[in-house]
């Protein structure tokens, strides 16, 4: 064949590959879910509506959810992706909405995931202070103010508020709380934020650091936290709930915008909530909700914000008052809305609005004013934003049928759980048990606390075990087969509070087993929780005090306690994925600079696995 020829040719068969390719790639929108491909224009009516349903936030009223309800209806009907739960009614100026006491409230959530193909986002507004849907008289905890967690410079307050409301967020069932308020105090006096104390501070950089450690402590209980108001309320001078604001003359672009630049540069912001106020400065024409230079211009492309953008109630008079309900809702989802907030909590209620929100979009689609690629880059941020928080597959560790839910249970608790030279002593759930009482004493996750002895238990399975036979040198030999080894205990740092701490407990120090060396270092680690002897010397006296007898790392119980009391000083009770890798960092090797990350990566690879089966429990108690 003439060389020339089948150059041609190889040129002809490149040029149909690339036709065939740019036709395909410019036809395809990325995967919707694991099973399924969606082509552009190829949705079918029903395929639409389900995705537009993933779009809407829909407030309701009632403390029960029968399946002849109406928010029953509205979650087969229109298919929602999220409801919100509110304690005060406020077209009827009425107590109570949907919340009476956490019993009650807990099984509403459970209910209303039941009926749902697709877990719900389930919303509450808890900001703390004066913004708080679950009150401390309805038997829930008492949560102080943004400004009152602001105020304390250590940072102390603001851990120990959001970690006490992670947690009952939690055991409640919701999994997306409308906070926290990232505006900058920038007016003390304004009516809807400075005055009722729901800014951290006037300085971007407290604001940061407290809602930082706000998010931190949410994410770390699997709630997801909604940061407002985008772009920014702090400088306002009115209320949005009662009529567009006007922020022209008061905004400070430099101060309001360094929150949201800095808490998604940390990887910290999944949502965020966009505020109905204008800024002729910067869009004459638009408020926030609306405008697509705020939403695509600033929070996307300048901020670089890949999240969930959700609007404020959008029957708020702000938007309502000027726009109409419908035609809002279309261009908030042009300008760049993922979730449209249907609170149905403001001047009237009406259950229509939902189906009225449903059929605006979908209608503007059919009419093309709204891309379909829109709906479905919309539909895919919101479920792999499930996916992230393990809501994707349904009742996936969150609420199960009433007839599995014992057999659950039962089965997670039940589970052996091996410890080091306990193979078989503890259950999963007596496991737990110990941890929950380790909590109480340590503030430390009961998660984290397990994977580390699990993480312990699995690495000196693989060495073993070894008696100590020379103490000068530190030689010995395995227990299971009486090979010869070095470096069984060292002599210089372990053996001396190794003989006071078997001496003290009446145990014979060359028949008590420690750990065999590893492929590195030295062994010599005692008990359960795996310590080495000088270790272990330094909590003695404070473990005698808290238990009234001398501490035995042989005992399951007190192994457990001196662990956790190890692992909070090392900063696990910050309870933060950083706090936690580097206590694992310092419990395996005294350093978080030792290089051995590979430990602590794994510690909290474990401990995720650990929450997943404790949120299994203690959602469906």
């Amino acid at each position: 064949m003439n060389i020339f020829f089948k150059i041609f040719l190889i040129i002809i068969l490149l040029f149909l590959g690339f036709c065939i390719g740019f036709f395909y790639f410019n036809n395809k929108i990325i995967n919707l879910d694991d099973n399924q491909q969606i082509e552009n224009g190829a949705l079918t009516d029903e395929q639409l509506k389900e995705k537009i349903g993933q779009m809407l936030m829909v407030g309701f009223r009632g403390i029960e959810a029968p399946e002849d309800y109406y928010i029953y209806n509205v979650i087969k009907d229109v298919k929602v992706g999220s409801v919100i739960l509110s304690d005060y009614d406020v077209p009827s100026k009425s107590f109570p909405r949907n919340i009476i006491n956490p019993e009650q409230t807990k099984k509403l959530i459970s209910n209303l995931q039941r009926y749902t193909d697709t877990p719900l986002f389930v919303a509450v507004d808890v900001e703390g202070g004066m913004v708080n849907r679950l009150k401390e008289k309805y038997g829930f905890s008492s949560i102080i103010s943004a400004e009152k967690m602001g105020d304390d410079k250590t940072l102390e307050t603001v851990n120990e508020e959001s970690i006490k409301l992670a947690k009952e967020l939690r055991d409640l069932g919701f999994n997306l709380n409308l906070a926290p308020v990232v505006d900058v105090n920038i007016n003390p006096n304004n009516p809807i934020i400075g005055i009722l104390g729901r800014s951290f501070s006037s300085s971007p950089e407290i604001v940061i650091n407290n809602a930082r450690i706000f998010i931190q402590n949410h994410i770390d209980k699997d709630i997801i936290t909604v940061e407002k108001h985008f772009p920014g309320h702090g400088s306002s001078t009115k209320d949005s709930h009662l009529g567009l604001v006007d922020i022209t003359n008061t905004y400070n672009k430099e101060k309001e915008l360094i929150p949201y630049q800095k808490l998604n540069d940390e990887g910290l912001l999944n949502m965020v909530m966009t505020a109905h106020i204008i800024n002729r400065n910067i869009d004459k024409d638009y408020p926030a909700t609306l405008s697509k230079i705020f939403l695509q211009d600033i929070l996307r492309d300048q901020i670089g914000f890949e999240g969930v953008i959700i609007s404020d109630d959008i029957q708020m008079s702000a938007i309502s008052d000027m726009y109409g309900f419908e035609e809002a809702i279309i261009m908030a989802v042009n300008a760049g809305c993922d979730i449209i907030n249907v609170y149905n909590n403001s001047t009237e209620y009406d259950e229509t609005a939902i189906y009225k929100a449903r059929d605006a979009i979908f209608n503007a689609v059919k009419e093309d004013r709204i891309k379909e690629e829109k709906i479905i880059e919309s539909y895919n941020r919101i479920l792999n934003l499930k996916k992230k928080f393990n809501l994707y597959e349904p009742k996936n560790n969150i609420f199960l049928e009433d007839f599995e839910i014992n057999e659950k249970i039962t089965e997670i608790s039940s589970e052996n759980f091996e410890l080091i030279g306990e193979p078989n002593t503890l259950t999963f759930g007596e496991a737990l048990e110990y941890a929950k009482y380790v909590e109480d004493v340590t503030e430390i996750d009961p998660a984290f606390l397990l994977a580390i002895l699990k993480h312990e238990m699995n690495l000196v399975k693989e060495f073993g075990l070894c008696y100590v036979t020379d103490l000068e040198t530190g030689e010995g030999i395995k227990v299971d087969n009486d090979e010869k080894m070095s470096k069984v205990i060292k002599p210089e740092r372990d053996v001396e509070p190794f003989l006071k701490i078997t001496k003290d407990l009446g145990l014979d120090p060359y028949k008590t087993p420690i750990t065999c060396p590893m492929s590195f270092g030295w062994g010599g680690a005692m008990g359960v929780a795996d310590f080495i002897p000088s270790t272990w010397a330094r909590y003695e006296d404070r473990v005698k005090n808290i238990i009234g007898r001398p501490a035995n790392p042989w005992n399951i119980r007190d192994s457990f306690l001196v662990a956790g009391l190890y692992l909070s000083e090392s900063g696990a009770s910050l309870r933060t994925r950083q706090g936690e890798w580097n206590a694992a960092m310092i419990y395996f090797s005294g350093s978080t600079k030792s290089g051995y990350n590979w430990y602590a990566n794994d510690a909290l690879a474990i401990a995720d696995e650990i929450r997943s089966k404790i949120k299994t429990i203690e959602n469906n108690k």
